[in-house]
């Protein structure tokens, strides 16, 4: 963007302190040509009204780089809060504009996974130790919850069997049968054996390898790429959240809840 001379400038400011004259006391104090007449404003103040008390003879170039200005401050100003609050949450992580859908799925979880606590005491231990031999976050025995409530002779209507509910074709490339995936501690090992294939095929972003671990990683990869391919930045979960199947949707909201509800 070319910048206005100094002339302009001067002269777009000057118009901005007769604007202003009605809506500031430093700048009704000063004459309307010179610049000391809104040197007390705020700068995000002064181009909030600049730009809406005198939009037919505001300068084009300075209103256009005062709000340029502003929303990059904004902007950059809230990148740096989420990174902050995502490296405190980490795989639990979700943005401050889902909290209405975590909400719902903290309700879901108070509804519909009671059994599983009780049957958590028989099953975690067995399941922490499978997760800890294979270098995995403990966070990720609470997928077996949002797949079965811990069920090993769980059936989904898609055909997915046992407490973490492998599809057939998955099955095989883990060395599962139709015995053996309702078996827990066999199916444990497999489980984990698989997220610990998905986390090093999403470098490690544990709720994309959620995501893939419900809808299948081919889906996801591509899901991901084509927002990369778009927009330059990495891919997050929330970030492509609307584009993936409604079920993935909330899959990772569930499980995020699930795991404070349970886990605390």
């Amino acid at each position: 963007m070319t910048l206005p001379s100094p002339t302009r400038l001067r002269r777009g400011l000057a118009c901005a302190a007769l604007a202003l004259a009605a809506l500031s006391p430093a700048a009704s104090a000063a004459p309307a040509d010179s610049l000391d007449a809104f040197a007390g404003l705020p700068l995000l103040d002064l181009r909030a009204k600049y730009v809406d008390a005198h939009p037919a003879t505001a300068d084009a170039h300075l209103a256009r780089n005062a709000y340029e200005r502003s929303a990059a401050e904004v902007e950059a100003a809230r990148l740096a809060a989420e990174a902050v609050r995502r490296a405190a949450m980490g795989a639990r992580y979700f943005p401050e504009d889902a909290a209405d859908v975590m909400a719902a799925e903290a309700a879901v979880a108070r509804r519909h996974f009671g059994g599983a606590r009780r049957r958590a005491r028989s099953y975690f231990p067995m399941i922490e130790r499978a997760l800890a031999r294979h270098g995995l976050p403990d966070d990720l025995k609470y997928v077996a919850v949002v797949e079965s409530a811990l069920d090993p002779l769980a059936v989904s209507h898609a055909g997915a069997e046992g407490m973490w509910q492998f599809m057939p074709a998955t099955q095989a490339d883990y060395g599962l049968d139709s015995l053996s995936v309702r078996d827990p501690a066999q199916a444990t090992t497999a489980a984990a054996r698989y997220l610990r294939s998905l986390g090093r095929m999403f470098d490690g972003d544990w709720q994309l390898a959620l995501a893939a671990y419900n809808s299948g990683p081919g889906r996801v990869q591509r899901i991901a790429r084509a927002y990369e391919a778009e927009t330059g930045r990495e891919a997050t979960f929330w970030d492509i959240r609307d584009r993936l199947p409604r079920e993935t949707q909330a899959y990772v909201p569930r499980w995020i809840a699930v795991a404070d509800w349970m886990g605390g």
